[in-house]
């Protein structure tokens, strides 16, 4: 098993079904994802400050799931934030 930084561009089909796939999972359905264009902005943002917070998994050849680590503050405090889907 590998961890690879995500390349918006270059893994765009991937990173789009591996997050509607976890709204499938949370909610039920892809309603609520939005704009496919917003959230690969925003990822590449994400991607250039912290690339090593956002990585696909590959085994075997094939990603198998995706990791998207984000810091936020919560009543002043900084929390990790993991995403993880497979």
């Amino acid at each position: 098993m590998r961890f690879k930084t995500i390349h918006p561009t270059e893994h765009k089909r991937t990173v789009l079904e591996f997050r509607k796939d976890s709204f499938r999972v949370s909610f039920g359905d892809t309603s609520g994802f939005g704009e496919e264009a917003a959230y690969l902005y925003w990822l590449e943002k994400k991607v250039s400050e912290f690339p090593a917070g956002f990585v696909l998994i590959e085994d075997k050849g094939n990603f198998i799931g995706q990791l998207e680590l984000s810091i936020r503050a919560y009543e002043g405090q900084k929390l990790d934030i993991f995403i993880y889907t497979i």
